[in-house]
């Protein structure tokens, strides 16, 4: 009889995208793999077309004062009694769940059911959906050591990487770019950074003498600025395109975008979420690479000031920030993932 895996995970691209990166080391273990995600939300529009999706009632947690959060008890009820349905339809022998607050109802109703789950958390902090599930999985994967050895089922694998064919001839291309000056790609994260943004606009003057600059912006804070040497882009999926453009990055520190630029040797200053709009993970992420000499760090309230010193001195120190990254390789855990997730099968 064929082995069932369901995938889960969203609220971010950092909670879904992961999943393909897996995919290839699992597919011929499991003879049908399911997508469990929200009904409306990111992760719906990015893995719909790439797996049976199953959409469940989903519950988020909102950090600033809001009468949706007395919706969250009533809405993780639902989202349980949607996930008992798909898991009686569907018999799986594995949950898979990449984090985020997607997964919760559907971890509470597989172990209710004694369905293995395992989870994996990205960032050096559990985020709060793995911090409510932990337990009831059978392992917590972790991209870094130190969060697995903090957990009594954490084991290290590293983070799942994505790979990264795009060569810089073709990225070029992609983007209409001579190459002729240094680029510059801007990310703030898969639903863009407004702070980042509008620092950017205002810094053009001054950036595109001497750098081309990729800047994926989001798509709810597309502009449609047309400037020499500017590409405004909303979002974009193949992410080897991007990368493999950039000369320089400014980015989120979202932990898996982070272990792809250093994976690629991308000298980046990272700007993490303050503690106003996160739980301070990007913050912890940034900090503990910056301490080892593999990127820099600036904080949003320093961007009117200090932006534009701060992405002179990383082109300065390039090369250095280089050699660091290529002395401390990143560990691709997609292989001890994928042989973990098998042993289900």
């Amino acid at each position: 009889m064929g082995k069932t895996i369901i995938l889960t995970g969203g609220g971010t691209a950092g909670h879904c995208l992961p999943h393909l990166s897996i995919l290839p080391y699992i597919k011929d273990s499991f003879d049908k793999i399911y997508y469990v995600g929200s009904e409306d939300g990111m992760e719906r529009k990015l893995m719909a077309d790439k797996f049976e999706y199953l959409p469940i009632c989903t519950a988020k947690l909102k950090r600033e004062l809001s009468l949706d959060n007395l919706m969250i008890l009533p809405r993780l009820f639902k989202g349980v009694m949607d996930a008992e349905k798909i898991l009686k339809k569907t018999k799986p022998d594995l949950v898979f769940s990449k984090g985020g607050y997607v997964g919760v109802p559907l971890i509470l109703a597989a172990a209710r059911r004694k369905i293995p789950v395992i989870s994996h958390e990205s960032d050096l902090s559990l985020g709060l959906a793995n911090r409510l599930t932990a337990k009831k999985c059978q392992y917590v994967l972790t991209s870094f050591k130190k969060t697995a050895d903090s957990l009594p089922n954490g084991v290290y694998t590293g983070p799942p990487l994505r790979e990264m064919t795009a060569k810089k001839e073709r990225s070029l291309s992609h983007f209409g770019l001579s190459g002729k000056k240094p680029i510059l790609l801007v990310l703030g994260g898969s639903s863009g950074s407004l702070s980042i943004n509008r620092a950017i606009i205002g810094l053009l003057p001054h950036l595109l003498p001497k750098y081309d600059i990729v800047h994926i912006c989001g798509s709810k804070h597309t502009t449609g600025l047309k400037k020499d040497g500017y590409r405004e882009v909303p979002f974009i999926e193949d992410m080897s395109l991007a990368y493999g453009a950039a000369d320089l990055v400014i980015s989120r520190a979202g932990s898996n975008t982070v272990f792809e630029l250093l994976s690629l040797k991308k000298p980046t200053l990272f700007i993490p979420l303050s503690k106003k709009a996160s739980r301070g993970d990007q913050i912890l992420n940034a900090n503990y690479f910056a301490a080892l000499g593999l990127c820099k760090v600036m904080y949003e309230d320093g961007l009117e000031l200090d932006l534009l010193k701060k992405i002179d001195l990383l082109f300065k120190d390039k090369d250095y920030l280089i050699n660091k990254m290529n002395a401390r390789p990143i560990l691709n855990g997609n292989k001890k993932i994928g042989e973990i997730l098998n042993k289900f099968s």
